[in-house]
């Protein structure tokens, strides 16, 4: 698994798209949504926001022998980070690419002087480890994009994830 900055073809669009196409959401992900997403995240990683310097969100895909499988939304701060989401299209789930992109993204994080990763986890395989204690239950609530309850979990370092 490699993690890669999207590009604006129609490949990297069309699988953003489909990996959204069951999220539970009242708005569906249109190619318009996701070439506006890529180019923010082509940006800086930090920006100035009243004042104080703040990290902004990020966009990576998951690519395994040169195909996309899926793509991870998160923001890393100075010493922490935040994985929003990592989505994979319902065709390809069942593979282990969200498990893989996932460790991935948090060997990446700790490279870059990371401690602790925060995630909410939607009803599922990932906040039934969050249940079982593979990652630390910072608390639980809802979603504020779906409206779903989530598990909040947490990744520290050295944690095996």
């Amino acid at each position: 698994m490699i993690l890669r900055p999207p590009t604006i073809t129609k490949t990297d669009i069309n699988l953003v798209v489909e990996a959204y196409e069951d999220w539970p959401s009242d708005e569906p992900v249109y190619p318009e949504d996701v070439r506006r997403w890529f180019g923010r995240y082509a940006g800086r990683d930090l920006a100035m926001i009243d004042d104080k310097l703040v990290p902004l969100e990020k966009g990576l895909i998951g690519e395994v022998d040169g195909q996309p499988v899926g793509f991870i939304v998160y923001q890393k701060g100075w010493f922490s980070a935040k994985v929003y989401q990592i989505v994979v299209p319902l065709r390809l789930r069942g593979n282990g690419y969200g498990s893989a992109m996932w460790r991935a993204i948090w060997a990446l994080l700790q490279s870059e002087g990371v401690v602790v990763c925060d995630f909410d986890a939607l009803p599922g395989p990932v906040a039934e480890l969050v249940n079982s204690g593979r990652f630390v239950k910072t608390g639980e609530g809802v979603g504020a994009a779906t409206g779903l309850p989530v598990m909040k979990g947490r990744a520290t370092m050295g944690m095996d994830i």
